[in-house]
């Protein structure tokens, strides 16, 4: 499973939730407005939520705002990644497996490469309810502009793009509906198969190259 969901505790409250979206690092514009769709979940949700966006994701206002809001036990954050630790704002380092016992007590979602393989493990024997996150280097598609460059900033808005951040987010929009991490590891799954069998049935052009993107 290239999906890792990794759960501890039974018991988890995710009625409140603290967004982690950074903007200047390396490809982070569908990022950064890929994870805006979640801000707006939360709101249609009725969920409380702090968005740490742009200029405030960084490492110490991401752990000052963790540790000054006990009661927000749910963390939604993308961004850089390896196995051992995740990046924000400017690639700053933010938690590694030494330091991310903050995320004890916490169900954690990373849309972020690799962290699954040894950051995710790290939280959960540090007392973490749950984490989700890759295994692998997330990879998606997009429609170019006349400079290779993103011709939608929003991903939503690119035909292409949509189906892989649409599938990501499903991750925590689907705990915004009060359903537990396991239901929403499930559901991720079930959105990529989504777009998979759609492209099967479909004559848009490069359907091969994107079916193999979605399935890895």
């Amino acid at each position: 499973e290239m999906l890792r969901s990794l759960v501890g505790s039974e018991m988890c409250i995710r009625d409140r939730i603290i967004i982690i979206r950074p903007r200047h690092c390396r490809w982070c514009t569908h990022i950064y407005y890929g994870m805006k769709h979640v801000v707006e979940e939360a709101e249609k949700t009725k969920t409380p939520y702090i968005d740490l966006e742009n200029g405030k994701a960084t490492k110490e206002q991401i752990i000052d705002t963790i540790k000054n809001n006990p009661d927000y036990n749910f963390i939604s954050m993308t961004g850089h990644g390896s196995p051992s630790l995740y990046t924000a704002e400017n690639e700053e380092i933010v938690f590694n497996i030494e330091n991310c016992g903050i995320l004890s007590n916490k169900t954690t979602w990373a849309h972020s490469c690799l962290t699954g393989k040894q950051l995710g493990p790290a939280v959960i024997k540090k007392n973490g309810n749950a984490y989700t996150g890759f295994i692998i280097e997330w990879m998606w598609a997009y429609t170019e502009d006349e400079k290779g460059d993103f011709k939608y900033p929003d991903p939503y808005d690119d035909p292409i793009a949509k189906m892989f951040f649409t599938s990501a987010n499903m991750v925590p929009n689907t705990v915004l509906h009060g359903r537990t991490i396991n239901e929403a590891y499930q559901a991720s799954i079930e959105e990529y198969n989504h777009w998979i069998d759609t492209l099967f049935k479909s004559d848009i052009e490069n359907a091969g190259q994107l079916i193999g993107l979605l399935a890895v």
